[in-house]
């Protein structure tokens, strides 16, 4: 009986010492790849484990921030965190994974890009390029941002300037509707902004012909 059972002991000690633990996956690394200073940008991770082993993650954000080992996933499952980098600059992001024994490699650097990023100029106007005095008419345009912020719109009609719009989705058609006082030539552009105050470009000029009837008449032909 003492044989068995000590048999049986250096059976499960020769086990454990032949399980060699296999190290997690190099984790696959994703995210928001732009953003402002100090946004909550989003950013996943995932590894897989061999053995089933629950993981651990451990960012580096590449901006002096300390870095900490977060609580345990199971393996494939993805682990979410935010991060706010405080200056601007291209971070380049890596994160490892470990189970209870061993660590990963780190992950492929994921660029992030963080700068006082404003929107789009705007699109061209687009509308009639011909009407008549105290016409009521609408021209439309939209602008885009590279951080899918919500822009503000304003036209600047060549005799003035409007007010700026709502915020908007980024991309959405923004219409205005002037009228002219007088007759002329005039160059209609579009400007936008974002919650920042940051400024576009004023967009390149549609130009539209302001006819005034009641002069043409008084000034016709004689007989």
């Amino acid at each position: 009986m003492k044989c068995l059972f000590r048999y049986g002991v250096w059976a499960v000690v020769l086990g454990l010492a032949c399980h060699k633990n296999t190290p997690p996956s190099q984790p696959i690394l994703y995210g928001s790849g732009s953003g402002w200073p100090r946004d909550s940008l989003r950013f996943w991770a995932v590894s897989v484990d061999a053995d089933g082993d629950s993981l651990s993650y451990m960012f580096d954000w590449a901006d002096g921030t300390g870095m900490v080992w977060s609580g345990w996933f199971a393996a494939g499952s993805e682990c979410r965190v935010v991060h706010l980098f405080s200056d601007t600059g291209v971070y380049a992001v890596t994160v490892k994974a470990k189970d209870r024994t061993d660590e990963s490699t780190a992950s492929d650097t994921f660029s992030v890009r963080v700068a006082e990023i404003g929107p789009d100029t705007p699109r061209k106007p687009k509308g009639k390029d011909t009407v008549a005095v105290s016409d009521s008419f609408g021209y439309t345009t939209s602008a885009s941002h590279l951080l899918m912020k919500p822009v503000a719109l304003r036209f600047n009609w060549g005799d003035s300037v409007d007010e700026w719009s709502e915020f908007l989705p980024p991309g959405e058609l923004y219409q205005r509707r002037h009228r002219f006082p007088r007759g002329g030539t005039f160059a209609v552009r579009a400007q936008a902004k974002d919650s920042r105050e940051h400024l576009s470009d004023w967009s390149k000029a549609e130009t539209v012909v302001v006819e005034d009837t009641f002069r043409t008449i008084a000034t016709g032909p004689g007989p």
